[in-house]
């Protein structure tokens, strides 16, 4: 194990605590819980071991570091990934997790993730944070059962969690449990066994508290999907239960007569809004039924809105929205509850294809066990279990003991143990030798270490995210943008009206859209940091940039600092891009390009810029990168149009790459050609005596590596006076003797460039300006 105290900035502390509140625990949180901080701001846990660890005595283990949490905060990463097992013989041995102020980072494990098998798990205490969890329980020899997840969590929010084969309940929030949110979870193939294959008791003992459970995915399970209902007794006249609601929930096979229900006479408020039923293989019929008596109590009061129920298993998803009486028993029709932080709802089909696609742990890299499942749901396939003796799930159990072998992160992977690895922390500009997981490199709130938790457990938004200005014009802070949800690179993100900032490293967006109505007036400024507008595989994710997305709209792209990363750059008839410096690196640019100040470097490292039209260099830079001499090993500048060169060319080699002699490197391509030459140039130097000799051609620019030349100072190819300038700055360099006998030597092959004077005539006027400007010491 390994833990990291950090002594927190009381100024940090007074000058955050105000942005804290107001933003959500990541993007896309919603619900009562939206708002828990976790472990932020106090120290980071390193889980190092698989043991189970019952009685929390095993420094390393996940036990041990939640029994342990300092009470300022604590957040647990993952340096092992596999099966944390205990067999959960009696009640007594299942898993209990009971400190407030953390953050559990399920994300971060490797390999398989982790998996809790063989017991069941109690989760108590208050505002926690707990993503990307999966817990197994099965049946055991003494036929315990155990819920997998029993909640009682306050201020709370469970994210991305998957349950399967409990031998009770998936996921239930009980008793204490107040003020809490479930999403996105699987909750799927409970155990049948002892007739208690059920989906989630939400029947909390706090009165008039809020409750969410949306976009979950309940699949094979008898019922209680949800059973609802508050314990306290409808006997004590001033019970009202708790508000519950039950959102875009996806529920498909269930296998008695009604999929979810209330106890009787005990008092509930629900929200039933645009939920997918889908009848199954054990052909349960009945979406829900009140459990109220035959006398006029009424205590299961619900609305009901957008729910749809298809019911002819023909593996089509055409199901139809229905009314008040797909709602059978005895309840009461409410007017619809206000519940904290329920965010629009998706529709019933949207939120089908949603829970599908991202529930449950580790959605990009999903276990089999769930995407077999997922499947099933797809296909209209498979039924409620009682056991594991299929063949299917005892090779699938087999698997899951195998895993207990752990496995372990790369030595080096974080040096300075501040929970972020080194190589997310260079891209980010921070240091991977000091322990900085408490700053905040972007000043939006969120801290160092919840921006790569937040990054690597990003999923899409339901829709594209429009910047609207909530507190400020800077793009890094969540409470600009529409909806709570900081664009990721899943993301298309939409900028319509004023001047939006970019001056932090680390953003993203999937599409990055500008102006996009009639009228539209949207200005982007990206002056230092970074943003990446990347093409991922899932979600509104193209990799384009539009400047001007509307044809009557105006819009500018300011890039004078920070870089932009983009696969394609585009603009419409209004569009403006104004590029003086910072750098871009763009697989596409679909207009002409100037730089006057900035630095090109194309594609991704080392990549291809495209560029359909003219390029102009007036002032930066060119930056080539050469890590090899196959198609993708070295920078590339495609040009349909005419190429104007000026400003400097600096060449790189890349992971110790050195080219060998006659090897050559067309770097730029402009079908228009080529026109006046670099005014200066930066090569690296090499080994074994060569060096890199810059050619001009017609249409094309290259480098050629060619024995190295005596007197060429400024490793660029020739002898000329540019290396006597260089000597003369840095006579260390070598002896102006072999400056003036190789004068003139490697002079470049269909040069554009106007004739130099002679070797004698600059040597003399060069000596005249030695006279009048003497070096300084």
């Amino acid at each position: 194990m390994k833990t990291v105290s950090i002594f927190s900035l009381i100024a940090l502390c007074f000058s955050m605590g105000h942005v804290f509140a107001q933003i959500p625990a990541f993007s896309g949180a919603q619900g009562p819980g939206a708002n828990a901080t976790g472990g932020r701001g106090g120290d980071v846990y390193h889980v190092t071991t698989l043991d189970a660890d019952k009685n929390g005595a095993v420094d390393g283990s996940l036990q041990y570091g939640i029994n342990n949490a300092p009470a300022n905060g604590r957040t647990i990463v993952f340096d092992v990934g596999g099966t944390i097992y205990l067999e959960g013989l009696t009640a007594n041995d299942r898993l209990r997790y009971g400190k407030a102020n953390i953050t559990i980072a399920g994300q971060t494990a490797p390999g398989p993730g982790i998996t809790i098998a063989g017991t069941g798990t109690k989760w108590t205490g208050d505002n926690i944070i707990l993503r990307n969890i999966t817990i197994r329980p099965n049946t055991n020899a003494n036929g315990t059962t155990h819920d997998a997840f029993d909640l009682q969590l306050k201020n709370s929010i469970m994210d991305h969690v998957t349950a399967t084969w409990y031998t009770d309940e998936g996921i239930s929030s009980t008793d204490a449990g107040e003020m809490t949110t479930i999403q996105y979870a699987q909750i799927n193939e409970g155990l049948n066994s002892a007739g208690h294959s059920y989906g989630s008791i939400i029947a909390t003992e706090v009165d008039d508290t809020h409750l969410s459970y949306n976009h979950n995915l309940y699949a094979h399970n008898a019922s209680r999907m949800p059973r609802i209902g508050s314990e306290v007794s409808s006997q004590h006249p001033l019970t009202i239960g708790a508000n519950l609601d039950f959102t875009n929930n996806v529920i498909y096979n269930w296998s008695n007569s009604k999929a979810g229900y209330s106890g009787t006479d005990q008092p509930s408020n629900t929200n039933f809004i645009n939920n997918y039923y889908i009848r199954g293989n054990n052909a349960g019929s009945t979406i829900f039924s009140g459990g109220d008596a035959s006398t006029p109590l009424f205590t299961t009061n619900i609305y009901q809105s957008g729910n749809k129920y298809d019911s002819d298993r023909d593996t089509v998803r055409d199901g139809v929205t229905v009314g008040s009486s797909a709602f059978a028993g005895s309840w009461k029709s409410h007017s619809k509850f206000a519940i904290d932080g329920v965010a629009e709802p998706d529709s019933a089909d949207v939120a089908l294809q949603r829970v599908l696609d991202y529930s449950g742990a580790n959605w990009q890299n999903r276990n089999p066990i769930d995407e077999r499942i997922v499947n099933s749901v797809r296909n209209q396939t498979g039924s409620v279990i009682n056991d594991l003796s299929g063949a299917t799930q005892a090779a699938e159990w087999n698997t899951i003991l195998a895993q207990r072998t752990a496995v372990s992160r790369p030595a080096g992977f974080d040096t300075d143990g501040d929970g972020m690895p080194d190589e997310w922390e260079v891209a980010h500009d921070l240091d991977p030798g000091m322990d900085d997981h408490n700053g905040d490199f972007d000043s939006d709130g969120y801290l160092n270490l919840e921006e790569y938790l937040n990054d690597i457990a990003a999923w899409p938004a339901p829709r594209a995210i429009t910047f609207s200005a909530g507190t400020n014009n800077r793009y890094a802070q969540i409470t600009n943008w529409d909806i709570q949800w900081q664009p990721s690179r899943f993301d298309t993100a939409v900028i319509n009206q004023g001047t939006v900032t970019v001056d932090a490293v680390g953003q993203h967006a999937g599409n990055l859209l500008l102006a996009t109505n009639p009228g539209d007036n949207a200005t982007l400024d990206i002056t230092a940091g970074w943003i990446k507008v990347e093409d991922a595989p899932h979600g509104l994710s193209d990799g384009i940039t539009m400047i001007g997305d509307n044809p009557t709209a105006v819009a500018e792209v300011n890039l004078s600092g920070g870089r932009l990363s983009t696969k394609a750059l585009l603009k419409g008839a209004g569009g403006t891009f104004n590029f003086t410096g910072g750098t871009l690196s763009a697989e596409i640019v679909g207009f002409d390009l100037e730089n006057n100040g900035g630095t090109i470097a194309p594609g991704e490292s080392p990549g291809n810029t495209h560029v359909m039209g003219d390029l102009t260099i007036n002032s930066g830079s060119l930056q080539i990168e050469l890590g090899g001499t196959g198609a993708g090993e070295f920078d590339q500048l495609t040009i349909d149009g005419m190429a104007t060169l000026g400003g400097s060319l600096d060449v790189l080699l890349l992971d110790d790459f050195q080219p060998s002699l006659g090897q050559f490197f067309q770097f730029v391509t402009a079908s228009g050609g080529i026109f006046y030459e670099f005014d200066s140039v930066q090569l690296p130097t090499l080994t074994g005596g060569n060096a890199l000799r810059l050619v001009y051609g017609e249409t094309i620019v290259g480098l050629e590596v060619v024995a190295g030349l005596a007197g060429d100072f400024d490793n660029d190819g020739d002898v000329d006076g540019s290396d006597f300038l260089f000597w003369q700055r840095t006579p260390s360099v070598g002896n102006l003797a072999d400056w003036q006998a190789n004068y003139g030597i490697g002079s470049l092959a269909a040069s554009l460039a106007v004739p130099e004077p002679g070797s004698f005539t600059l040597f003399l006027l060069l000596c005249a300006g030695i006279a009048l400007n003497p070096v300084r010491p």
